[in-house]
């Protein structure tokens, strides 16, 4: 999904604005090198939620206009042009079992 749908808030937010892409479609993210995938769970937490919105506040925060470059001078590479990156969003998790990471793994090729 190159331009995912708008939502009745706005655009989607991509991290670092690189293209979306469907788990459920792997013809879509094929010729990816890194998919990023988020896994938004606050089962680990006591008194002090919010984990949850990690995913979603990273996205936020590292959405900047931007020319599609973000090079590393220590490791002396450009990841988002010389890797195919896409965002797969988020993987449904629910905290209630002790087995929360069997939600995570369908979401993982």
């Amino acid at each position: 999904m190159r331009n995912p749908p708008f939502t009745m808030f706005g655009p989607p937010i991509t991290f670092l604005g690189v293209d979306a892409c469907d788990l459920d479609d792997p013809a879509g993210y094929a010729d990816a090198d890194v998919v990023i995938l988020g896994a938004p769970l606050d089962g680990g937490t006591t008194y002090r939620s919010g984990a949850r919105f990690g995913p979603s506040a990273v996205r936020q925060a590292c959405y900047l206009p931007q020319n599609g470059s973000r090079p590393s001078l220590a490791l002396r590479v450009d990841a988002l042009k010389d890797l195919k990156v896409y965002d797969a969003g988020d993987v449904a998790l629910y905290a209630r079992t002790a087995s929360w990471y069997q939600g995570l793994l369908p979401g993982v090729p």
